[in-house]
């Protein structure tokens, strides 16, 4: 009979832990299950405009032709556009980059998206109001700073890698500048 307490202190400890364990187990299954709904998700939105990375280029064009019009030139390399608009944006020039393998499989990879403002003080306001349109698409959009204190925007999910999806920032060349908006390039033909 002495040892009935130590007994019932040893099972209310067991008991204890056991549905500690068993939380803990929930909630590492619960994240789990989170970031695999997350990458799915990332990888459904890996898009331009309903077109999906990966596309072939046969695929891809009537998709891009179809959101953007005919364009200024088109090969199996690229696909390029002149003063176009994009989420609200207009851009000097777009282009739409495919990879090929060796079996000659085409792969949209890339899509870019320039424009040449100005001035500087005009290419950092339309980068930031290219990464606040961004953000609504993908949220969570970061920012990190160039050593010649430009910013530089990533977000979004790569579909094949552990990467971000696109990327928006300033090329500096002399006193001109050009704002890029880049997804990819994404690498389905590996070298």
């Amino acid at each position: 009979m002495s040892n009935s307490p130590i007994f019932c202190a040893f099972l209310l400890t067991f008991a204890c832990t056991n549905r500690f364990n068993t939380m803990i187990k929930s909630f590492f299954a619960t994240i789990f299950a989170l970031l695999i709904s997350a990458s799915a998700y990332a990888n459904n939105n890996a898009n331009i405009q309903g077109v999906a990375f990966g596309t072939n280029y046969e695929t891809a064009l009537a998709g891009i032709k179809s959101q953007f019009g005919t364009p200024l030139s088109a090969n199996k390399r690229q696909i390029v556009y002149k003063n176009m608009t994009f989420k609200g944006v207009k851009f000097d020039k777009a282009t739409f980059n495919f990879q090929t393998d060796s079996l000659g499989n085409t792969y949209f990879s890339e899509a870019r998206f320039t424009s040449t403002p100005v001035n500087k003080k005009n290419a950092l306001k339309d980068v930031e109001a290219l990464a606040k349109t961004m953000d609504k698409d993908y949220p969570g959009v970061t920012i990190d700073w160039e050593d010649d204190d430009m910013p530089f925007y990533k977000g979004g999910l790569s579909p094949i890698e552990n990467n971000y999806l696109f990327t928006v920032c300033i090329y500096p060349s002399g006193n001109a500048y050009t704002t890029v908006l880049r997804y990819g390039p994404l690498p389905y033909v590996r070298n």
